[in-house]
């Protein structure tokens, strides 16, 4: 993608703009959109643990970048589904008498999930969350947004440089045009194939 976004911004040679800084552009953009949500960047799910007398949840994936606010964690007991509450850390703590029971409520802190109240016994369950994505690199070429949507990456990383590095507001305005109409087609494509979840309109 380096090579393609030194084209767009007609700097093949890099003579203005360095391959560190088009780097820097493409992962800035990467951070921006992996919060949206397109038909290829859906809900993940991945089963996880709940150990008896222990707060932290056991066995979660490594690539979350935040679970759904509905539904994030759900325990299955006895044929039932039980669908635990997000709380603030500060509630979390509020609530927080150390007593052991089936679950209710989690928050994010210290680094990983708890939950509330302890279990009482070993339960186990579903975290559902939307995927976070590392940096791309010259050993993490491509992922799900370089695959499916690298015009949208491109022309956001050109339209940074633009404004950032190039101060050219006419180039920057035609990238960004040409990156909404990315967008407006992506989110068209998803709408299409009526992915699970609801998506969310934003400006």
């Amino acid at each position: 993608m380096r090579t393609r976004l030194a084209k767009l911004i007609k700097d093949p040679n890099n003579t203005v703009v360095s391959s560190a800084d088009l780097d820097l552009a493409i992962n800035d953009s990467l951070d921006y959109w992996k919060h949206k949500r397109f038909w290829f960047n859906e809900e993940e799910d991945a089963a996880v643990t709940f150990v008896s007398g222990t707060a932290a949840v056991a066995d979660m994936p490594t690539d979350i970048l935040y679970t759904l606010k509905k539904g994030g964690f759900v325990i299955d007991y006895q044929d039932s589904r039980y669908e635990l509450t997000r709380v603030t850390s500060s509630q979390y703590d509020a609530m927080n008498n150390e007593t052991q029971a089936l679950p209710k409520y989690y928050t994010y802190r210290n680094g990983g999930y708890e939950v509330y109240p302890y279990p009482d016994q070993a339960y186990t369950g579903v975290v559902r969350y939307i995927k976070d994505y590392s940096d791309l690199s010259d050993s993490n070429t491509s992922n799900d947004f370089s695959n499916n949507a690298p015009m949208l990456l491109l022309y956001d990383a050109a339209s940074r440089l633009q404004a950032e590095r190039q101060q050219d507001e006419k180039m920057e305005a035609y990238f960004t045009a040409r990156m909404r109409e990315e967008e407006k087609n992506l989110l068209s494509r998803t709408n299409r194939n009526n992915a699970t979840g609801t998506i969310a309109v934003y400006g």
